[in-house]
């Protein structure tokens, strides 16, 4: 009886191709990987984006009535200040905003200062101002004195990448980013 003759290089080829679909695989992962991350970086880069050109807008509309008087000054009957509403159309959008008097010295950092009697020291109520793109903005102007007694506006804008206009507030979302600026002049 004749004992058949083994072949030991017939595992070879199986072997091969088993280490090479495991590289393949490993690349491929890992440039998937690579690939997810960068989506997320351009994604998150878009929304901050979105989220600086509505505050930017934002400020713009807030300047541009200010300007033009919109909000000049609440009246002082004697005790306190009396808010003025006023309106302004911005994006198309009528916008309301009310001035109401406010203790600048609560804040930390206020470049604002109380006097006694006082002097008109006050902020508007947030204006929401919504954009077609699903941005919107919130936008509150200052009006007072610095600590030099120099008359001074400040317009705040925040910004974001996706609202909820029904609510007028930004969505509650973990994809939700927020963009601040400040305009201050005198």
């Amino acid at each position: 009886m004749k004992l058949p003759k083994h072949n030991f290089k017939s595992g070879y080829t199986l072997l091969f191709a088993v280490l090479t679909a495991t590289l393949v695989l490993g690349v491929g992962v890992f440039i998937l990987s690579v690939s997810k991350k960068q989506y997320d970086l351009s994604v998150a880069a878009r929304d901050s984006m979105y989220a600086i050109y509505a505050a930017d807008s934002g400020i713009e509309c807030g300047a541009v009535s200010s300007r033009q008087g919109l909000f000049a000054t609440s009246s002082y009957n004697g005790t306190s200040w009396d808010p003025q509403p006023a309106t302004t159309i911005c994006n198309g959008v009528a916008v309301t905003g009310t001035f109401s008097t406010f203790n600048p010295t609560a804040a930390q950092g206020s470049l604002w200062r109380v006097q006694t009697p006082p002097i008109a020291v006050y902020q508007s109520q947030p204006m929401f101002v919504s954009f077609a793109d699903g941005t919107c903005a919130i936008v509150t102007v200052f009006n007072g004195f610095d600590p030099n007694m120099k008359a001074t506006r400040r317009i705040e804008s925040r910004g974001y990448n996706s609202c909820n206009e029904s609510l007028q507030e930004p969505q509650a979302s973990s994809r939700t980013v927020e963009r601040a600026l400040r305009l201050t002049y005198k």
